[in-house]
C-alpha cells in the first residue's frame, strides 16, 4: 500500500482532499476476505478557498499522517482528536487553526469491499481552544459539530478561521 493523495473541485466550493493507497488498491489474495481493508480508512479533508499554499498545507498534513500510521502502525479513529505544535497549520493566513478533530466524513459513507471494510474519515481544522475544551468534555464533540456546521455545513475546513465555536 502505497499512500497518495488527490484533490477534487467540488460544486459545494471547498476542495475535496482524499488520500488513496491506507487500503488495499488492486487485487490481493492475502487481503481477501479481511475484517477490514488495509488500515480501514482513507482520510478525507475539505478546504474552503482555492488557495494553493493551504492546499498544499493540508496535502502535507495527510502525507504526514499517512507516513505516522505505517511507521508507527497506529490508526485513527472517528471523533479522536490531534494535537499539534500549537502553531497555525496553515501559515500565512491569519488562521486559528492548530489542531485536528476526525469525524466520519459528511458526504462519502463507508464501504465493505472483498478486502474488508474501508471507512472514510474527514479530518476538520479546530482551534487549541476548541480541543482543549473538547479533551476536557467529550460531550462537547456534538456541540462543536453542530456549530460548525452553521457556517461549514459539510465540515469544511477555512484555512482562514480566527472564530472559536467554543
Amino acid at each position: 500500500m502505497a499512500g497518495r493523495i488527490q484533490y477534487l473541485c467540488l460544486p459545494h466550493g471547498y476542495r475535496y482532499i482524499v488520500t488513496y493507497g491506507m487500503t488495499v488498491l488492486y487485487a490481493d489474495e492475502e487481503a481477501f476476505g479481511s475484517e477490514w481493508n488495509g488500515w480501514g480508512y482513507e482520510m478525507t479533508m475539505k478546504l474552503t478557498g482555492d488557495d494553493d499554499e493551504s492546499n498544499m498545507s493540508a496535502i502535507n498534513l495527510l502525507a504526514f499522517l499517512a507516513r505516522d500510521t505505517y511507521t508507527r502502525e497506529s490508526f485513527i479513529e472517528p471523533f479522536q482528536t490531534i494535537k499539534f505544535s500549537g502553531r497555525p497549520l496553515f501559515q500565512d493566513s491569519g488562521s486559528a487553526i492548530t489542531d485536528i478533530l476526525i469525524v466520519p466524513d459528511t458526504e462519502v459513507p463507508g464501504v465493505d469491499t472483498v478486502h474488508g471494510r474501508t471507512d472514510f474519515l474527514q479530518l476538520i481544522g479546530i482551534t487549541r481552544k476548541e480541543l482543549e475544551a473538547i479533551r476536557q468534555d467529550s460531550n462537547l464533540v456534538e456541540t462543536l459539530i453542530n456549530a460548525l456546521r452553521v457556517d461549514y455545513p459539510y465540515l469544511e475546513t477555512d484555512p482562514r478561521r480566527a472564530k472559536c465555536f467554543l
